[in-house]
């Protein structure tokens, strides 16, 4: 019983959190060195909505934080798909998105997925982009030393109905893909009715921390490395024609005589009307005629501006960052390695979140802890043989 005790107090020390590294001071939380990783990022416009995913942070001590595998799209709830639309869809493969602190307190962080970008207002066919073998790694062993790499192994553009391979990037330099078959991530007021609607996107690689789309409590340090992949999306949505003029007329007997007349117009284009309130209470244009309205009302002359409406999206996949203060000098340490996971994420979106603390393997370990000596207490006590 007493060796049961004894390796009951082993077996509940090791369960601790922190336990193998509990003679190893943790960082300084507000300017130690720290790491963060991130799965995918949007957001729409300057002023529009944005959704982040959740992000690992590294440990305080040596340890690993990795994103759960059942994040498998962004957006991916109904509060995520409302800030920033309900078209596009960002997909993930089988992930490893984590950060870490190693041993020696060098912070890395690394993100790789397969990514597709889907316009779920395409039915048949919504994959228009993909990265196959994406994986972004950033790591910082020392303030002058701080490496950052973007790799993928294919990335696939829909071109002519079908996803065809075409070259990564070079280096720092963007690659431009023009009329790609993609809309906007959310209806557009005003858009013209059945018109096509192309986007030109740009894809890049991150070299800048304010290049990241990250929540407000991933910081950067004295010294600071980014990398991802960036994709930017510029979406031409037409614009409907406008009536310039319209006035009240009376029906002529042509139009009394022939149900099917169409409204007069000048030029050759099509004339639009608007259902419900005017123009002047913003409502928008369908693109269709009012049968009722028609027969009291019709345009003398209508221009079609060209007007066109571009809306920009920006989408960041694995974006990842490790900092250093200026000071820091790696711990000696072992092999270099970390710790056993530890979940140390800030949650998804922009608002303020508290890292998970592991209580349940701590407080596992403290049972096991204090059963094993409660055991070793009895066995003590116990009374010898022919005691009375």
């Amino acid at each position: 019983m007493t060796k049961l005790a004894a390796g009951a107090a082993t077996l509940a020390l090791a369960a601790l959190p922190g336990a193998a590294t509990a003679q190893q001071q943790a960082v300084d939380e507000e300017t130690g060195p720290v790491a963060y990783a991130n799965a995918a990022a949007l957001k729409v416009g300057e002023k529009g909505g944005s959704v982040i995913s959740e992000t690992q942070r590294s440990p305080l001590s040596p340890g690993t934080s990795r994103l759960a595998q059942s994040r498998t799209t962004v957006p991916g709830t109904d509060d995520e798909r409302a800030a920033a639309g309900p078209y596009y869809e960002i997909g993930l493969g089988k992930h490893h998105v984590a950060a870490t602190l190693k041993d020696t307190n060098v912070p890395t962080a690394v993100a790789r997925a397969d990514y597709a970008l889907r316009d779920l207002a395409r039915k048949n066919d919504p994959t228009v982009l993909e990265f196959q073998g994406a994986k972004s790694e950033v790591t910082c062993p020392a303030p002058g030393s701080l490496t950052g790499t973007t790799s993928a192994e294919k990335l696939w553009v829909r071109h002519g109905g079908k996803l065809v391979s075409v070259k990564l990037p070079s280096g720092n330099e963007p690659l431009t893909l023009r009329d790609l078959p993609l809309g906007p991530p959310r209806d557009v007021p005003d858009a013209a009715a059945g018109e096509r609607v192309t986007s030109d996107v740009t894809i890049s690689r991150i070299s800048s921390y304010d290049d990241l789309l990250r929540q407000e409590q991933w910081r950067s340090g004295d010294v600071t490395v980014a990398a991802g992949w960036q994709v930017e999306i510029v979406t031409h949505v037409p614009k409907a024609v406008k009536p310039t003029k319209v006035t009240d007329a009376p029906e002529s007997p042509e139009a009394k005589s022939d149900d099917t007349a169409a409204p007069e117009t000048s030029g050759t284009t099509e004339t639009s009307e608007t259902t419900g309130a005017g123009e002047e209470s913003g409502t928008a244009s369908t693109g269709r005629t009012d049968p009722a309205t028609e027969q009291t009302k019709h345009t003398e002359h209508t221009e079609d501006t060209g007007d066109v409406e571009d809306v920009v999206t920006r989408i960041v996949l694995g974006g990842v960052s490790c900092s250093l203060p200026q000071d820091f000098v790696a711990a000696a340490g072992g092999d270099g390695r970390s710790g056993p996971a530890v979940p140390v994420k800030i949650p998804a979106g922009d608002g303020p979140g508290q890292a998970a603390t592991p209580w349940g393997a701590g407080l596992l370990g403290a049972g096991v802890l204090f059963g094993g000596a409660a055991v070793l207490v009895a066995r003590r006590r116990r009374p010898g043989p022919g005691a009375e």
